[in-house]
């Protein structure tokens, strides 16, 4: 069948605007690289990626892409460390407003990460290798960050606050590049491939192997906890270890797979077994390894909604305060108790619990604690106006005990 004139008009008039609006799209990919804004830059290869099979100049654009993140990590960097300054200052702040502090938790992550592209594309990186200036947001407003986002694991439990750490906002970046040039499989540019592989090890440093494979944060909202693997795997044979000797060291050799994947259900009981035994080796435990399986174990009953798993771990952390004495542990022990408090599903129930045992926390910790616990109290206050009244009687007893510190 023969077209008409205004059909075959109409048919070339269509073609010569697609290709205008490629063109516009390759502009637009390319006037980007002039912004020091890692993440825009990643969603760009990601357009890039989408594009490449209908035209090989998306090609040359994605190439100067990953020129521009990947060539010079300690410049990437640099701009990771005023991302995360301002994104601490601007959550810290949105979670204590008033007002702004009742959106949902995604809403107010993402209009601090926005935030902090749009200081990034001004201030562009730091040049020092000490991390100043993200040390120095800390201290204004870290405290305040860190447990805004463990109050918020009752909604969004997968993205842990120190993660906000430069190192581990690369290795994101890193995980977002790969997992774009993974749709394309064996149809990928060779070039991309290759500035990949060559960054690899330059980008994920500091970090564990896995970090590439953390949830970022923008994507902590729940998810169902990977099933046991077949017993015949590597990993299940992990699992299979661990049931037999659930001890500390055997439960931390999980702890980069749970981040990455979470924990299956099925295999809670080892947990409460490495915990129990936790309990009974705290005072020949190292600190640091004792910490970070509370922090592991809490993270766990957390995600799977264990209520069992978060009481166990609760009553160890706050077991664990008292014996360090000399030793502050504080901010630590709210922060697993505030982990533990989002495996309850009803949340009038979980404040109340954590109101009790933040009571119990002030009531036992020594007396050098109490300053900082008052603080860390007040915080909470002003971070979850729920909590807030349930907070009197634990920072009524903070307060009688400040006295025997200016005796001592």
């Amino acid at each position: 069948m023969r077209l008409r004139w205004d059909e075959i008009i109409t048919r070339l008039s269509y073609r010569f605007n697609f290709l205008a609006i490629r063109d516009d799209l390759l502009a637009a990919l390319r006037h980007l690289l002039q912004y020091k804004d890692p993440f825009a830059l990643t969603g760009a290869f990601d357009v890039c990626v989408d594009r490449v099979a209908t035209d090989a100049r998306f090609v040359d654009v994605g190439n100067e892409i990953l020129d521009r993140l990947l060539a010079d990590p300690q410049r990437l960097r640099g701009e990771l460390t005023t991302f995360a300054t301002a994104f601490v200052i601007a959550s810290a702040y949105l979670a204590e407003h008033q007002i702004l502090r009742r959106q949902p938790v995604f809403w107010r992550r993402l209009a601090a990460a926005s935030h902090a592209s749009l200081v990034t594309r001004i201030l562009g990186g730091s040049n020092d290798d000490e991390g100043s200036l993200l040390n120095w947001a800390m201290r204004i407003s870290g405290k305040t960050f860190y447990l805004s986002v463990l109050n918020d694991f009752d909604v969004e439990p997968r993205w842990r606050p120190d993660w906000i750490n430069p190192n581990f906002v690369a290795a994101d970046i890193y995980g977002r590049l790969s997992a774009s040039l993974q749709r394309l499989g064996d149809n990928a540019p060779e070039s991309w491939r290759k500035k990949l592989d060559d960054a690899q090890s330059l980008i994920k440093t500091n970090v564990p192997p896995m970090a590439h494979m953390f949830a970022a944060m923008l994507q902590g909202w729940r998810a169902p906890s990977s099933d046991l693997p077949p017993a015949d795997t590597p990993v299940g044979e992990m699992f299979a270890e661990f049931e037999q000797e659930p001890t500390v060291e055997k439960f931390l050799q999980f702890i980069q797979l749970v981040y990455a994947f979470g924990f299956p259900s099925d295999a809670r009981a080892s947990v409460l077994k490495a915990v129990a035994a936790l309990r009974s080796e705290l005072a020949t435990t190292d600190p640091d390894f004792a910490q970070a399986a509370l922090d592991l174990a809490a993270f766990i009953a957390a995600r799977n909604r264990d209520t069992e798993l978060a009481d166990t771990v609760a009553v160890v952390a706050i077991e664990r305060l008292v014996m360090s004495r000399g030793v502050d542990r504080l901010l630590q022990t709210v922060s697993v108790l505030l982990t533990c408090a989002a495996a309850i599903v009803d949340r009038k129930e979980a404040l109340e619990m954590l109101a009790r045992r933040l009571e119990n926390l002030v009531y036992v910790a020594p007396a050098t604690f109490l300053p900082d616990a008052l603080d860390t109290l007040r915080i909470l206050q002003s971070i979850n106006e729920e909590l807030a009244p349930l907070l009197g009687r634990a920072i009524a007893t903070a307060r009688l005990g400040l006295p025997r510190l200016a005796v001592s």
